[in-house]
């Protein structure tokens, strides 16, 4: 099966340029640029390293779920797979992470870390957790793997994955697993996801629309 790989890239000079270089081997890469001060053209040149690689640039800043949806339009590969660009997911994960697809196991795999930051993710997985009976331990993860076709129809409202993914997938039947995977430290500043706040009320939203007229919005 081809492989899409899915970068959404904010001011990630000096980082992205060290990923790029352990993704040679995959059929396709796709870089989305969500508008940073820097472009990503600017400090990488399309040479040998990155035949495969295609870049996008978002010419206003539209967020992390909008450089996913973009890139995910764009793909052309069997299964697709998002990664961040600093460095915090290893390349050398990606196989694991599409072993149970191609064993025809799940639609979906989740890469889960070692342990969540932030609380207000920890309280969305709990509450989709809730809402699907389904027992995920990291689905707010940003390192996955879904089969395109699934992908491809996906709507994720909101102001970012965490929860919608999961709830979606679930309203769409999809078979969802995880596998675990490192992460090493990275050394940036993590602040708060306000973004999670509002994405408790679009979550509830779209459950109760599910429930009510069995369709996601």
């Amino acid at each position: 099966m081809k492989i899409s790989i899915i970068i959404p890239v904010y001011n990630e000079m000096g980082r992205l340029q060290h990923v790029l270089k352990q993704l040679k081997k995959y059929d396709e890469v796709i870089v989305v640029d969500d508008a940073s001060k820097i472009p990503v053209l600017n400090y990488l040149k399309k040479d040998e390293r990155y035949k495969n690689t295609v870049f996008l640039r978002n010419y206003i800043n539209s967020g992390y779920l909008f450089s996913i949806k973009r890139g995910i339009k764009y793909a052309c590969g069997d299964i697709i797979i998002t990664m961040d660009a600093d460095g915090e997911h290893r390349p050398k994960d990606i196989d694991k992470l599409v072993l149970p697809i191609l064993k025809g196991e799940c639609d979906i795999v989740y890469g889960k870390r070692p342990n969540i930051a932030r609380v207000s993710e920890v309280m969305l997985l709990r509450m989709t957790n809730c809402l699907t009976g389904e027992y995920i331990k990291d689905a707010g993860t940003g390192f996955r793997a879904i089969k395109a076709f699934y992908a491809k129809e996906l709507r994720l409202k909101g102001k970012c994955t965490c929860g919608m993914l999961h709830l979606e997938a679930y309203q769409k039947g999809m078979r969802s697993c995880e596998v675990s995977v490192d992460l090493p430290f990275i050394n940036k500043p993590r602040r708060v996801a306000w973004e999670h706040f509002p994405q408790f009320f679009i979550l509830l939203k779209s459950y109760l629309s599910y429930k009510w007229f069995e369709k996601c919005i």
